[in-house]
């Protein structure tokens, strides 16, 4: 049956999943472009990198999917996603911030690691994050509108709209952050809203779940019949 609160309740968990993602996206090229300032290759490596990772690896992302129960692939994709952006983001403000006390004739190899780290958690956390975005968009919504073409195109379109709203508006709020509370304080309120987010969503994918009992069935059971 429609549940119209269970829809509202993917929407929310895609709302703070989205809003993450992409307030991060924008973070990170801003802290590699802090890291080196005199030109933008390392900004450019982090995009590259991220991009190619998702690209590589997403196929086999998609056969993981498959061969897992939904819950469990959710929660795990849910915990990977925000565990490294807040990693990531406190590591990056962690060495903004004590800089300063690391020897000069240390500085270039500190950089590196730190960067070659950055990067990592980064790419893993957008591997996540599209996973979460596969599962919600293109299995958990078919099922919440149990086939029903007209409330399965609402719920895509309304999904789809969030995420638009988020890209323009996360990178903002971003932007705000950096020019009001520094690096530092960006990077600690980022891995903080992680945090919290994680703990929201994990929530809200639990609620869903138990509403909706078709989605404790496995795939090939559901081919089957």
């Amino acid at each position: 049956d429609w549940d119209e609160g269970v829809a509202w309740r993917v929407y929310a968990a895609h709302s703070l999943s989205t809003w993450g993602d992409n307030m991060w996206w924008f973070a990170g090229g801003v802290f590699m472009l802090h890291l080196q300032e005199d030109n933008l290759r390392l900004t450019a490596i982090y995009g590259l990198v991220i991009a190619a990772s998702v690209i590589i690896f997403g196929s086999t992302l998609g056969r993981w999917i498959d061969q897992t129960k939904r819950m469990t692939a959710a929660k795990t994709f849910l915990v990977i996603q925000n565990t490294c952006v807040s990693l990531c983001a406190l590591l990056l403000a962690g060495f903004i911030g004590y800089k300063h006390q690391i020897g000069e004739e240390h500085m270039s190899t500190a950089i590196v690691i730190v960067s070659i780290a950055s990067i990592l958690l980064a790419s893993v956390a957008r591997l996540a994050s599209s996973g979460v975005n596969i599962i919600i968009q293109k299995d958990w919504i078919v099922v919440i509108a149990n086939n029903d073409n007209d409330k399965l195109a609402k719920m895509n379109s309304i999904l789809r709209t969030i995420e638009l709203t988020t890209y323009m508006l996360a990178p903002a709020a971003g932007g705000l952050l950096f020019t009001y509370v520094g690096f530092v304080g960006t990077g600690v309120f980022i891995a903080a809203w992680n945090i919290v987010s994680v703990l929201l969503e994990y929530v809200l994918l639990i609620l869903i779940y138990r509403k909706h009992p078709k989605l404790a069935c496995g795939k090939v059971q559901e081919v089957e019949t």
